[in-house]
């Protein structure tokens, strides 16, 4: 199987390979991931209203730990990453497991829009503090999906710049949730609400071992 691809597809690359494409390979090796990907996946769960006839963006997809895991209770997945190798990474699992539910496309949405279908849902794990414009990529989220459609976030809360040992890569340090219900609350997003998905302990800048909150924002486009 071949996935299919998104128009944006054809952009041309970056320059040079992101600290997402260097560790693509080995990303899932890391057992931490999976068990956020589980807990953020079950929290998307409990919280939107999902059925087996909803098409889902999954942005920020990496090599689809939460995209998968949607499968169960979704029509399909579209996964969406800024990183080809992750992407590829997850293609090779979804010709493995002849995966038919879930294609990719390579889009970055602070440089444009995602083009096509709207989504009845749009979710995303640990990938706005990666987003410099927060408030561009989620107003372009905001447009991909259709009205009454379901935004489901999870990111950190505030971390003090500790989570990541390198921080390369990294624009936020967490977020304050009031801000960010607000932001969304601007950009037109309505029934806006959080909860705490996941708590994790993890060795952070300095070596020092540090247990840090992960919550999922959850807002319907009005």
């Amino acid at each position: 199987m071949i996935p299919a691809k998104n128009s944006n597809a054809a952009a041309p690359p970056d320059t040079a390979p992101s600290r997402f494409d260097l560790n693509a390979a080995d990303w899932d090796s890391n057992p931490d991931r999976a068990a956020l990907a589980m807990a953020v996946s079950n929290c998307i769960r409990e919280s939107l209203p999902l059925d087996p006839s909803m098409r889902v963006m999954d942005y920020g997809a990496g090599t689809g730990l939460v995209a998968l895991q949607m499968l169960p209770v979704v029509g399909e997945v579209v996964a969406v990453d800024t990183s080809r190798e992750m992407l590829k990474v997850l293609t090779q699992k979804l010709v493995a497991a002849k995966i038919r539910k879930v294609t990719t496309a390579h889009c970055d949405l602070q440089r444009e829009p995602f083009t096509g279908a709207a989504f009845d849902v749009v979710v995303s794990s640990m990938t706005l503090h990666h987003i410099k414009d927060v408030a561009v990529v989620l107003g372009r989220l905001h447009a991909a999906l259709k009205p009454g459609g379901w935004l489901a976030a999870a990111d950190l809360d505030p971390d003090g710049g500790t989570f990541h040992p390198d921080p390369t890569g990294v624009e936020h340090p967490g977020f304050d949730r009031a801000w960010l219900r607000q932001l969304m609350m601007k950009i037109g997003f309505v029934n806006v609400s959080d909860r705490t998905a996941h708590r994790l302990a993890r060795e952070g800048a300095g070596g020092v071992v540090r247990e840090y909150g992960v919550f999922l924002i959850t807002a319907q486009k009005g």
